[in-house]
């Protein structure tokens, strides 16, 4: 059963923890005792609640909800053995994150998202039975949630250089700044969308005329995953920011309006609910179309 882990919420923000890193050289990273979170979809989730599921089976409820940044502070009380399953959640609508030990500052969003169904895939899980009996992530390891991790971040940062040519380090950790015109990750969430089935994870690749599929199984290795998202991303050039976006479904939708049709409709109504507009209202959003960009044409419409 296939669902998209881009919500159907106008702008949903999720969950940011920055990684101080573990392991690696020497020493390892002390275990924080807040974790911090940005939640976002690109544009940020305001009023997610936070709920932390650690590897002793315990779990918590954060006392704050996530602002109008999508950011939000959680003290660890009674679930401090990590590593962490994080859910967010804004009234039906979850977003999920694992996180390893010695992260404090963490990105959910639809990525992180990838990175926990692929965890939970691969201990015959979904997500959601974590967080309905918390003893199911009981015995989690450093090692499990990291390979996770490097699956989905690999691939993903290999499709973003190849097709956009935007750097990615850790879009679990690296600092992120939702709906920020200069914030390349911000560019590439919001551009290729991500969805999760039974069997693995599609990264939705949008050009100038179509959107390129590329697909990573849950139970490829990280460097599987990277030579397959290198293959398929290879001669492939995305439209990932606003503007690109904005050209092609208005292009699209102009042409198909005469009919009225449904992919019109479709591609318009995504435009003036702020999908891609980065957050301003319709009539923000199209005066600054007329006045920024070369939109003399669809102005005198």
């Amino acid at each position: 059963m296939s669902r998209t882990s881009k919500l159907a919420i106008t702008s949903f923000a999720f969950i940011f923890i920055a990684s101080c890193g573990g392991g690696g050289g020497g020493s390892t990273a002390a275990n924080p005792t807040t974790l911090n979170f940005t939640v976002a979809t690109g544009a940020p989730v305001v009023g997610a609640s936070i709920t932390i599921v650690d590897a002793a089976g315990n779990s918590q409820t954060c006392p704050s909800t996530s602002d109008s940044n999508g950011k939000v502070g959680c003290p660890l009380t009674t679930a401090n053995t990590p590593p962490y399953m994080i859910k967010a959640q804004q009234e039906s609508a979850s977003i999920y994150a694992v996180v390893p030990p010695g992260a404090g500052n963490i990105n959910v969003t639809p990525i992180s998202d990838a990175m926990a169904q692929t965890y939970a895939a691969n201990n015959n899980l979904v997500p959601a039975q974590v967080f309905a009996k918390p003893s199911n992530f009981s015995g989690a390891t450093a090692n499990g949630v990291q390979s996770a991790i490097d699956v989905v971040n690999n691939s993903f940062a290999t499709i973003a250089q190849k097709t956009a040519g935007v750097t990615i380090t850790n879009a679990l950790t690296q600092t992120y700044t939702p709906s920020s015109s200069s914030d390349a990750l911000d560019s590439v969430i919001r551009g290729i969308s991500t969805t999760t089935s039974s069997s693995g994870i599609t990264f939705n690749v949008p050009t100038t005329s179509t959107t390129v599929p590329i697909n990573i199984a849950y139970s490829a290795s990280s460097s599987s995953a990277t030579s397959i998202a290198s293959t398929a991303a290879t001669g492939v050039t995305a439209s990932v920011d606003d503007g690109a976006q904005i050209d092609t479904l208005l292009t699209r939708a102009y042409s198909d309006l005469s009919s009225c049709s449904a992919d019109s409709q479709t591609d318009l109504v995504s435009l003036v609910q702020g999908n891609l507009n980065s957050g301003r209202t319709a009539a923000q959003y199209f005066a600054y179309l007329c006045s920024h960009r070369t939109w003399y044409f669809y102005c005198k419409l």
